[in-house]
């Protein structure tokens, strides 16, 4: 996962210019009247009738849904909700949502950034910040509209709107029950979690810093070779990283296995396999056992998986280098299919980011990205393949979520084609984040089976993209 460090770059076209009008429309209008807000635990709710009805309080004036808490603001009080059987997760006193903003993680580099108290809840790859007009920071201020920035592959900043759901769980929308395809199952059954594991381990024995010429070209030999193992077309796709006062030749590994049906659409599942540690330019101790070994033997492991059958489209298999100093490798990758005429056969982009730590055996992933184009829908795709196909996840864990940044999946979004990134729950809360200490066994006595549910819910997904009534007809013929 980038923690984005690097320049502002403005983006024409309409993405643009809808944002900033949306922002001056939120900036412009009088400041609301500020009201106790309270965030309740709604993680053992029902369904989502019960989620509404809360919402639809007589005491509620507005509301933010945010995966399994919901921000009631309004007269409603800590012994009230208590007396409603609801748990109270934090009380923000007086609020209202004109102090609130979406802000992209890590944008201030690896320090302190915004002030803790000013965050009020992690929502993947964004905060929710409470952010009122006298707080000063370095940072564009709360009338100001943040750029869009290639580095992350949207803006930092982001407005916040009342009564909006900016993460759901996808258990509310649909029953818990689901009809499970034998023949997704059974490829998913392939999924080896020790395998998963043990390249996870590989990788991480190499500082694989962009800068670090010679380990991470032993690692880009290594993916290769396990690509060829698996019985992919393998090759190197090299570009220029010009960063930080460095000019390196690196190379995304690229593996490939054609459609028998429709060759022509092209499913895309990624992870970077570069990695950082606190000072972005080190070419040592960056072993990156999460982020993101994790996510690139994630991309081996649904290879090994899924390869023996004959799906419809074809699938290629991407781990990307350059990411962490910018998006190099996946910007690039979506160059390169724009001047071939290539990029539209790209149907879907599954990308794995962080997927291999938990703290604690309450397991749980984000499948997030943003409106438009199909891609919340390919998300709610890969969250029902994560309820049906992955039960070591906890339900109430499986989130949705609708703002997205700073990972491999956005160069191709903001190119038009539909994208999402897989991350566990705790996103970058774990210690070990961009640290010499993000080794494989700080990933946890849980790293597996994290690892292997959240790669389950991308092979599941992947398979139904590919084409399962073709995948169903080989399986007959054996």
């Amino acid at each position: 996962m980038i923690l984005p460090v690097t320049s502002l770059r403005r983006r024409s076209g309409r993405y643009l210019a809808g944002f900033l009008a949306a922002w001056a429309a939120l900036c412009a209008g009088p400041l609301l009247a500020a009201e106790r807000t309270l965030v309740v635990d709604i993680s053992a709710l029902p369904d989502a009738p019960a989620v509404q009805a809360l919402k639809q309080r007589a005491d509620v004036g507005w509301w933010l849904e945010a995966g399994d808490t919901l921000l009631l603001a309004g007269s409603l009080t800590p012994d009230t909700t208590r007396r409603d059987g609801l748990a109270v997760v934090a009380d923000l006193g007086r609020l209202s949502v004109q102090e609130l903003r979406l802000h992209a993680r890590g944008c201030a580099g690896d320090g302190p950034g915004l002030p803790p108290e000013r965050i009020i809840l992690p929502l993947g790859t964004y905060d929710l910040v409470r952010q009122p007009r006298s707080f000063i920071s370095g940072t564009p201020g709360p009338t100001t509209a943040s750029a869009f920035r290639a580095d992350l592959g949207n803006a930092e900043w982001l407005p916040v709107m009342a009564n909006t759901t900016l993460a759901r769980m996808r258990r509310l929308d649909r029953d818990l029950i689901d009809t499970v395809s034998d023949p997704i199952q059974r490829i998913v059954d392939q999924i080896d979690g020790s395998r998963w594991f043990a390249n996870v381990s590989t990788l991480a024995a190499w500082d694989r810093s962009s800068f670090a010429s010679q380990d991470l070209y032993q690692a880009k030999r290594w993916i290769g070779a396990k690509f060829r193992n698996a019985g992919l077309a393998v090759e190197d796709s090299w570009f220029w990283l010009n960063a930080y006062g460095y000019s390196v030749n690196i190379a995304n590994v690229v593996g490939r296995v054609e459609g028998v049906v429709a060759a022509d659409e092209w499913i895309i599942v990624g992870g970077h396999y570069d990695s950082r540690n606190t000072d972005i330019t080190s070419t040592t101790a960056t072993p990156g056992a999460d982020d993101n070994a994790s996510g690139c033997a994630g991309v081996i492991e649904v290879a090994n998986a899924i390869v023996d059958w004959l799906p419809q489209r074809t699938i290629v298999f991407m781990c990307f280098a350059g990411e962490e100093q910018g998006l190099y490798g996946s910007r690039d990758h979506v160059r390169k299919l724009a001047d071939a005429g290539d990029l539209d056969r790209v149907t879907a982009v599954l990308n794995m980011d962080m997927i291999g730590w938990s703290p604690d055996a309450t397991l749980g992933v984000i499948a997030e990205s943003v409106p438009g184009q199909g891609n919340m829908e390919l998300a709610n795709l890969l969250a029902d393949s994560a309820l049906a196909y992955a039960p070591a996840l906890d339900p109430s864990q499986v989130v949705v979520a609708s703002n997205s940044c700073c990972s491999d999946h956005m160069p191709y979004v903001n190119a038009g084609r539909p994208g999402v990134l897989s991350i566990h729950r705790l996103r970058a809360d774990t210690p070990y984040y961009h640290r010499s200490s993000d080794t494989p066994e700080n990933l946890g006595p849980h790293a597996q089976e994290i690892g292997s549910a959240i790669v389950a819910m991308n092979l599941a997904a992947l398979v139904s993209l590919a084409g399962v009534d073709r995948i169903l007809a080989a399986d007959n013929e054996q």
